[in-house]
């Protein structure tokens, strides 16, 4: 019952204390490393929607991503121009599908159950992403 309000408040993202409350977050998130560790899901309604549960075993880490394209090395060998390829390089892969790839090469004895988008800044876009881990 109480996930209904808690669905209806992350909902409403033009409302000024939503605003106010995830501008705070994300200028704490800002100081944080790319991939964090974390007690709670942040949207605990979609969190359980997808999957999650509050038990031993489940885990969920926040993924901070920064937006545009890809960043690519200017070459220092000699070769055509044509092939140097820095400027407008897209992944074929979505921001979302990187965060969850960030995530599994650091907790790799976790699968991944889902994610999602949990907050965007100027320049940046953080994903919470959902892992079960194995009993060891």
């Amino acid at each position: 019952m109480a996930y209904k309000y808690i669905k209806n408040f992350n909902s409403k993202k033009n409302s000024k204390a939503y605003k106010k409350l995830m501008q705070q977050r994300v200028r704490r998130w800002r100081k944080e490393p790319a991939i964090v560790k974390i007690e709670t899901p942040t949207k605990i309604a979609r969190a359980r929607s997808l999957g999650w549960k509050r038990k031993k075993g489940f885990i969920v880490v926040r993924a901070r991503l920064r937006k545009g394209g890809m960043r690519k090395q200017r070459p220092r060998q000699g070769r055509k121009t044509k092939g140097l390829a820095v400027r407008d390089i897209t992944p074929n892969v979505s921001m979302q599908k990187i965060a969850e790839q960030r995530v599994k090469r650091k907790y790799q004895n976790c699968e991944i159950i889902n994610s999602y988008e949990v907050a965007d800044g100027g320049s940046h876009k953080w994903f919470e992403v959902l892992l079960k881990c194995q009993d060891s």
